[in-house]
């Protein structure tokens, strides 16, 4: 899982709690089959170079918490 959350050149810092979602989402599709985890966490992480260079994409999502931003990573 370590090797899904790394992707390119680019590196990225996540915080404890971005860790932790990205296990808990890993280990929730695992339980079906680690294939459908990793290509899940694989499509999450392969938006991260997008959403870093235009932060503004996604739907706003202050319903939940001021500043958050939604983005789907998978099919839609």
């Amino acid at each position: 899982m370590s090797d899904l959350i790394s992707p390119g050149p680019r590196k990225f810092e996540f915080s404890e709690r971005a860790l932790s979602d990205l296990a808990e989402i890993w280990f929730y599709f695992s339980e079906s089959s680690e294939g459908v985890a990793d290509k899940v966490l694989r499509q999450i992480t392969e938006k991260l170079p997008k959403l870093l260079e235009f932060p503004q994409l996604g739907k706003e999502r202050n319903d939940l918490t001021i500043g958050l931003r939604s983005f789907p990573a998978g099919k839609t």
